[in-house]
């Protein structure tokens, strides 16, 4: 595989659809909660696909940089928050600033 279809590697509609699917309530995830959700979804639906990327999550998963990227695409709203405090701040320069993403 060359280098110029790992960069246009695109997320599969079936993630894309998960990803809108999980987002919908319009609560704050931040990427790795919306992975691990992701994840969840998985394992609730394991035996009712004979589709083995639905048992391993190999295409139906994507990656932080892939889920970033979508959620930038696709108009969905951030901001970075203090997890001790649970305030907004305007710059992530901490450990403890992590981005949050909604719809």
């Amino acid at each position: 595989m060359s280098w110029e279809n790992i960069i246009r590697k695109r997320i599969s509609m079936y993630a894309k659809s998960t990803i809108d699917r999980i987002m919908a309530d319009g609560e704050k995830r931040t990427t790795k909660e919306i992975i691990k959700m992701m994840w969840e979804h998985i394992e609730s639906n394991k035996g009712v696909s004979g589709d083995r990327s639905m048992r391993t999550g190999r295409i139906i998963i994507p990656t932080t940089n892939e889920l970033i990227r979508y959620l930038i695409d696709n108009d969905y709203e951030s901001e970075i928050y203090d997890t001790r405090t649970g305030n907004v701040v305007k710059i992530k320069n901490n450990i403890y600033h992590v981005r949050r993403y909604w719809k």
